[in-house]
């Protein structure tokens, strides 16, 4: 643990895995509810479709990472990753065709699969051999907890906020989170050009 505190940006990779695990269990939570009260759909077949366009998107993310991921720079494909989800939950809470949700959902798999893929190859790059187990281990707990905590909370978020409005707060969320991480990348880019320029 101590390792972690004195890591800006591993403690920040390891952040950024849990904010994501948070935000896909919420949003598998959400959408199972307002697939029924906004499109009063009740059978498994549309609810399952949906659920495996959203697979076959995390899956082209990760290929498209594994690909061409080492062209982009770290900070921008977080950021620009980060922000498609946050636009793509935002769009999916507001339309109301079934049809054009589908499409949306597709390429909020992919932006999930993009924000996801690289975290755990970049935490082996910075920790050393011998911590790594370690690391890995400190991480899983914080994203076993994100992971819990949608299910205990949105449960009782749905029986005050209506579905669509808790989907729309939910991308909004994301969407803080994102410009978070934007401005940390750009201030963070600055303070190291700064350090180049006084070398």
């Amino acid at each position: 643990m101590k390792y972690i505190y004195n890591d800006v940006k591993l403690i920040i990779l390891i952040f950024l895995g849990a904010i994501f695990w948070f935000v896909g269990i919420s949003f598998y939570v959400v959408i199972s509810d307002f697939a029924e009260k906004v499109w009063n759909i009740t059978s498994l077949t549309p609810l399952g479709l949906i659920f495996t366009l959203l697979g076959g998107g995390l899956l082209i993310g990760a290929i498209l990472v594994g690909k061409y991921g080492d062209r982009i720079k770290r900070n921008i494909l977080y950021t620009c990753s980060i922000l498609v989800l946050a636009f793509g939950i935002i769009a999916f809470s507001l339309v109301k065709s079934y049809s054009t949700a589908s499409s949306i959902i597709f390429f909020i798999g992919i932006a999930g699969g993009t924000f996801l893929s690289p975290i755990n190859a970049d935490i082996q790059k910075i920790v050393p051999d011998g911590l790594r187990g370690r690391v890995f281990a400190c991480k899983d707990i914080f994203v076993n907890a994100a992971m819990v905590m949608p299910v205990l909370i949105i449960g009782k978020l749905t029986t005050f906020i209506y579905i669509r409005e808790l989907m729309l707060y939910l991308g909004v969320g994301i969407l803080m989170i994102g410009i978070f991480v934007a401005w940390k990348s750009i201030k963070l880019n600055t303070i190291k050009e700064r350090a180049v320029q006084d070398a």
